[in-house]
């Protein structure tokens, strides 16, 4: 008797985008960011190999830094060459041939193979093995990735996000989905969307911060405070993507150019100076940086309002 082997396949992202787009945003979020999770401390450990390997041969840490980036990139592309080598073979083997998708298909490059890169090119094989691990999760996690960004492309509001310089399709989407839906109307006004994603002020005038105890008052503060560092570190790229790519040129040789998001940065920076000329430039930049995200929050709930009210 014959036993029938049916393969698996996951939806292609044109199957997957007839269902409801924020459906689809909403349920690869989670996926996509508990990879993220997984994949960059190995990525700080082998970093940090690379890091201690350069320093033992005497270059200082700013000098070091460059090398190893240089040689993340060089193991990731002879391990991406294993991979691909090894698949070949594999299809060789089996009869079945399919076209190698980097994208799609995890390390499949034998410890052998690990162990001979390492070998040939001189480098602790530890390194060799924590950056296989690294690509698999990588590259499931841009196939979510894809999944995120074909269902952003969908949603009403990307012909407004689109126009915005520095904002991309998967920053739209990691606030959706850690919003649970659209802006609007799951949200009644935009103060609640800065507080959904850790930027609002909580009753006594202080900023929303996490806040640890045990005891019930601090337990019901926290509750109260409702602080996701999650969901503020996803603002925190958005705010990263905005002040770099809202700018050109250089303030100091007076050939600085500013774009909406620069030009509101840039503006509450020198109020944030003006005001408190005591405190130090991170502290100005940072209260720039979160007075830019709550105006980008506060417009994509609005442009969403219009777009659903008409």
């Amino acid at each position: 008797m014959q036993t029938a082997i049916v393969e698996q396949t996951e939806p292609s992202i044109g199957e997957a985008i007839k269902e409801d787009p924020i459906k689809i945003i909403v349920k690869c979020c989670r996926p996509y960011q508990r990879l993220m999770q997984a994949e960059k401390p190995i990525e700080n450990q082998i970093r940090a190999m690379f890091l201690s390997h350069y320093s033992a041969q005497g270059h200082e840490l700013k000098d070091g830094k460059p090398l190893a980036k240089k040689a993340m990139a060089d193991l990731t592309r002879l391990v991406k060459q294993a991979d691909k080598t090894m698949y070949a073979e594999i299809n060789e083997r089996t009869g079945r041939p399919k076209r190698y998708n980097p994208t799609l298909f995890p390390s499949v490059a034998s410890i052998d193979e690990l162990l001979m890169i390492s070998r040939d090119n001189a480098l602790d094989p530890t390194v060799t093995i924590l950056e296989a691990h690294r690509l698999s999760l990588e590259r499931y996690r841009m196939s979510w990735q894809k999944r995120i960004e074909a269902a952003v492309r969908e949603l009403p509001i990307w012909p407004w996000a689109e126009s915005i310089r520095g904002v991309a399709e998967l920053n739209i989407g990691l606030i959706v989905g850690a919003c649970g839906g659209p802006l609007y109307p799951n949200y009644e006004t935009f103060y609640r969307v800065w507080k959904r994603m850790g930027l609002a002020v909580m009753a006594n005038g202080e900023r929303q911060r996490k806040i640890v105890g045990r005891t019930k008052e601090l337990k019901a503060m926290a509750i109260e405070a409702g602080y996701s560092p999650s969901r503020r570190a996803i603002m925190h790229i958005v705010g990263e993507s905005l002040v770099k790519l809202n700018r050109e040129g250089k303030e100091d040789d007076g050939n600085l150019v500013l774009y909406r998001y620069g030009a509101i940065y840039v503006n509450r920076k020198k109020w944030e100076a003006g005001m408190k000329p005591g405190d130090c430039k991170a502290a100005w930049h940072a209260r720039a940086m979160r007075y830019m995200e709550k105006r980008f929050l506060k417009y994509m709930w609005k442009e969403w309002k219009r777009v659903e009210i008409g």
